[in-house]
């Protein structure tokens, strides 16, 4: 259970880490201290706003969720069992499940950043990001019935 723990515990830098790095980079944007940012739309501007807020609070649901597993020991059993679920780890290898999380994830935080330079970029990625997930999703669903 200690190697368990200490793999929760690096899986809750990373994600403290991420939200920290999006954090910062996404206020550096908006405030223009990074670079001069053209003008953007209205639109860009309230998705990337909810896009932001929403990815944040991902990031910090799981940080909160990994951390406070490491801190009791029967929450942390509980979910070392669901980590270790045969059955949903094979539901999740079908999906592409870590690869394709990572993919989502950094597309999701790519279309932020492309909204502040380019419009055409913008939808372009938000198109990728969205069609990533609804096929991640689907399958995810199919797996979860057929299995």
């Amino acid at each position: 259970m200690e190697k368990f723990k200490t793999k929760v515990q690096r899986r809750v830098t990373i994600l403290a880490l991420t939200a920290i790095f999006t954090s910062i980079l996404y206020l550096l944007l908006v405030t223009g201290l990074l670079m001069d940012t053209p003008s953007v739309p209205n639109f860009i501007k309230g998705f990337n706003m909810g896009a932001f807020c929403g990815v944040e609070l991902i990031l910090i649901f799981f940080t909160v969720k990994s951390f406070v597993s490491m801190k009791n020991e029967a929450t942390l059993k509980k979910l070392y069992i669901e980590e270790n679920d045969e059955r949903r780890k094979m539901i999740m290898e079908k999906t592409g499940a870590f690869g394709m999380v990572l993919f989502i994830l950094i597309s999701a935080i790519a279309t932020i950043v492309a909204g502040f330079f380019n419009e055409t970029v913008f939808y372009t990625l938000l198109g990728t990001t969205m069609l990533a997930s609804l096929i991640r999703g689907a399958f995810k669903l199919y797996y979860f019935k057929k299995l």
